[in-house]
């Protein structure tokens, strides 16, 4: 999914994160409906026997096309009953929609951070709940990082202890040094509209915080299976050659990839 920047200024209210997402559905969903048609339409376009130039403008034109149909721009909201999410499609035919996840239906969450296609590193926080989606994906990729980190962080204050108010999480203010320490207007106005209904606290419990998938036992086992794999390729060329293509592959995926699995899962076992 495409972050973007906050367009509210986080300093002052950490309960508030705007974004990019999709309108409707959760990511696998709208990746396959994209995928789909654009490969559909793709082969059409070839069966009409079109200049290769001409369809893969006009397949990644689709691809784009698609994905700004299909999106718009998410506003994340920490409440005292829960986090409310408002999303203002792209396309301005679709109306804005609301959804409200109680803090009793928030099962559990997993933050950590991985790197993207053009090897940036960014963080990520999976939130799962109950209702459609299902998870909510927030993230830094492409997006202002200290936004997403004070409001992952206020996040896991308030799944971490049932007992904490959540509107005194929202309106603390981190300091260089690692403490927190109330704004100089606490009680200021959100930037955004809240229903009254579910500012109540409510009774909760701890949200259970969920281990990366580097931190688990299948991380390791396909490592060592990486591991193997990139030793009979490497064996493999070396004893009896490889064309310059498969070379190609096996020095900038294959043994890099097997090389960051290695770094992740053993040397560097948490996010920190």
């Amino acid at each position: 999914m495409v972050e973007e920047s906050s367009e509210i200024n986080s300093a002052s209210n950490h309960g508030v994160f705007v974004t990019k997402g999709f309108v409707r559905g959760g990511i696998a969903a709208n990746i396959m409906l994209v995928v789909g048609i654009s490969m559909s339409v793709m082969f059409m376009l070839f069966w009409l026997s079109l200049n290769v130039i001409v369809v893969t403008v006009l397949f990644i034109g689709i691809v784009y096309g698609l994905i700004y149909l299909l999106t718009g721009k998410t506003v994340y909201i920490l409440e005292d009953g829960g986090i409310r999410r408002q999303i203002t499609p792209n396309w301005k035919k679709l109306k804005p929609g609301e959804q409200f996840y109680p803090w009793s239906e928030v099962m559990s969450y997993v933050r950590g951070d991985d790197m993207n296609r053009g090897k940036q590193r960014y963080n990520y926080l999976n939130i799962f709940v109950k209702s459609a989606p299902g998870k909510l994906t927030l993230s830094d990729d492409k997006s202002d990082k200290i936004a997403f980190a004070e409001w992952a962080d206020a996040f896991e204050k308030i799944a971490a202890n049932p007992d904490v108010v959540v509107h005194d999480v929202i309106n603390q203010k981190e300091t260089h040094t690692g403490i927190s320490q109330p704004e100089e207007q606490p009680h200021e106005a959100s930037a955004l509209p809240t229903k009254p209904e579910n500012q109540v606290a409510t009774k909760r419990g701890a949200i259970k915080k969920e281990k990366t998938f580097y931190e688990k036992p299948i991380a390791k086992i396909l490592t060592i299976v990486f591991i193997v794999f990139c030793g009979f390729f490497i064996n493999w060329a070396l004893t009896n050659g490889m064309s310059s293509t498969n070379i190609f592959r096996l020095t900038v995926i294959v043994i890099p990839g097997t090389l960051y699995m290695i770094y992740r899962v053993f040397y560097r076992k948490n996010n920190s």
